[in-house]
């Protein structure tokens, strides 16, 4: 009856459903979404031998531990654990899904380390796992990366070597995180930056010049910006706020011809801004105490400079 069945989805069904559910009569399976947060904690087998399955959602489940048998899911594209909280391991045999293209671990609060993940991956989502110690060691050799969410990534404290292929950096709320891997001024296609209230980084290194998006929001231990910040020629958009340390921005911050919003609110050691750049639009300088001279900023179409 269902041999010809391509999608399913399962959600909040029993325990005792799950306990006896059998997919060996669906062998034709492309998409499988199973959202349960019952006591059952063990996969049916048959799930491993849908040869065929490109999507596998498996949210909220209480397992421990996934099966290395999930290696044989050989055309899976999409697997989604999110919000997995008893996760605390993966098999090694992650790393043989020579299709998967994006793997959505965030939630899984309990998972402690990552197996060598495929090069294929285009999308990594980590967030809020907690518990986090470590990336992959291969991390930097998935040249096919574009997407890295590591925010509210609690227990990370450094990171590898990133892959030059990234377009989007997200380490919000990771706020125990030392420092940014050296090679992060190497990542060409690297368009935007979020660090915000990654309040343990004290300096940042060389920064890409491709960057669109720059988030610093809430580094109040921040003492200084990167010396090759006038270098980013396509930033549009960078955020500052809360940067309490900070005491001055950069006289080459007038050479960003594309920067389109500044946001210092906060910045409470600022006395001054420097020349900005024609391009400005929207310019947020409140609560910003100390802050005495401001430069020439007749193309603002939106302005915030008050005391709070």
């Amino acid at each position: 009856v269902f041999k010809k069945l391509k999608v399913l989805e399962i959600i909040r069904c029993s325990d005792v459903a799950m306990a006896s559910l059998d997919l060996s009569p669906m062998p034709s399976l492309v998409k499988l979404v199973i959202e349960y947060s019952g006591s059952f904690d063990q996969i049916t087998t048959s799930i491993w031998g849908l040869g065929k399955l490109e999507c596998l959602r498996i949210t909220g489940w209480a397992m421990e531990r996934l099966s290395s048998s999930i290696g044989n899911l050989s055309s899976v594209q999409t697997l989604d654990l999110g919000g997995c909280r008893s996760l605390s391991k993966l098999p090694e045999s992650l790393g043989d899904l020579a299709a998967l293209r994006e793997l959505i671990l965030s939630g899984c609060v309990s998972l402690l380390h990552l197996p060598q993940l495929p090069c294929s991956l285009q999308t990594l989502d980590l967030g809020r796992c907690e518990s986090l110690l470590d990336l992959p060691k291969n991390l930097g050799d998935l040249a096919a990366l574009r997407k890295l969410i590591l925010s509210g990534c609690e227990s990370l404290v450094h990171l590898p070597q990133l892959p030059c292929s990234l377009q989007t950096l997200d380490l919000r709320g990771s706020y125990q995180l030392l420092e940014l891997p050296k090679n992060l001024g190497d990542l060409a296609a690297l368009r935007e930056l979020i660090l915000s209230k990654c309040q343990s980084l004290v300096h940042l290194p060389q920064l890409p010049c491709s960057l669109q998006t720059l988030d610093l929001k809430g580094l109040y231990r921040l003492l200084e910006l990167p010396l090759n910040l006038g270098d980013l020629a396509a930033l549009r958009e960078l955020n500052l706020s809360g940067c309490e340390s900070l005491e001055e921005i950069p006289s080459s911050v007038v050479q960003l011809n594309h920067l389109r919003t500044l946001i210092v609110s906060g910045c409470y050691k600022l006395h001054r801004l420097p020349q900005l750049p024609s391009s400005l639009i929207t310019l947020d300088a409140s609560g910003c105490i100390h802050l005495s001279q401001v430069a020439d900023i007749s193309s603002l179409q939106d302005l915030w400079i008050f005391q709070a």
